[in-house]
């Protein structure tokens, strides 16, 4: 009988411990992929396994989510400050985002559109539009600074404070309410916690908002009265000069032009 060498027995345990090793390995199936369009294919075409879905509906059309950032009011505040506001209507312009060119299917970016990259289309959905606007300078946009702080991304538990802690790191510049006396709670003082939060939904549908604090009086003694010059925390919200040589409301009116 022909010995085997200790070499040789090696090699046949490393076989052995291979064939059982390979005979518990899984394969994948082969997945059959369909060769027509989905439109014209049959329930034998396209197996369950691949799921494409279309949504037609009319909201793919509107330029707000959610559903309730329409042109309603909320809380007593008209939606002409909170519809261009991003955190009531969060497909809004973001002034704090940096809004980057759009990727390929390999997740390399497409590159800027003709410089800037700001110089957007005028109208996202008409391929054939060849207006644009830039938005350095033209965004128009409205943005609420908070005034309170939370514990958590719920807004549930907050105090009232303008920068954030270690203990309440979450701003709320809006919370919604289930009552109209904590929508409209004025800082310092606070609703109680648990009587607004972040999401909307019955009995939470009163909207809170910051306030505003400050009054502007107008005075005419003599003559033409001419306003040159608003400025809120440093930026300049006229348009230009207002003046007016009649009255204090005429005169309040035209700063009201000049703001709008």
């Amino acid at each position: 009988m022909k010995k085997i060498s200790n070499l040789q027995k090696l090699g046949l345990i490393v076989s052995l411990v291979f064939s059982i090793t390979c005979s518990t390995i899984v394969q994948a199936d082969v997945v059959k992929i369909s060769s027509k369009p989905l439109v014209d294919s049959t329930v034998s075409d396209v197996l369950p396994n691949l799921m494409f879905v279309l949504d037609n509906s009319g909201s793919m059309g509107w330029d707000f989510t959610p559903d309730w950032a329409d042109d309603s009011t909320y809380g007593g505040v008209t939606n002409f400050n909170l519809f261009k506001n991003s955190v009531f209507n969060t497909q809004y312009y973001d002034p704090s985002i940096r809004y980057t060119p759009a990727v390929n299917f390999d997740g390399n970016s497409r590159g800027d559109q003709l410089s800037p990259w700001t110089s957007v289309k005028n109208d996202n959905y008409n391929v054939q539009s060849t207006g644009s606007s830039n938005l350095v300078g033209n965004a128009n946009y409205f943005s609420y600074l908070p005034g309170e702080h939370c514990t958590t991304r719920a807004l549930t538990t907050c105090i009232a404070s303008t920068v954030p802690s270690a203990s309440h790191p979450f701003p709320a510049p809006i919370r919604w309410c289930n009552s109209s006396g904590a929508a409209t709670t004025t800082l310092p003082a606070m609703p109680a916690n648990g009587a607004c939060r972040a999401i909307q939904g019955a009995p939470f549908t009163h909207l809170r908002v910051p306030q505003a604090t400050y009054t502007v009086a107008f005075v005419r003694l003599s003559g033409t009265a001419e306003v040159s010059s608003i400025k809120v925390n440093g930026m300049e919200i006229m348009s230009g000069t207002a003046s007016d040589n009649n009255n204090n409301n005429d005169l309040a009116s035209a700063v009201e032009t000049a703001i709008d």
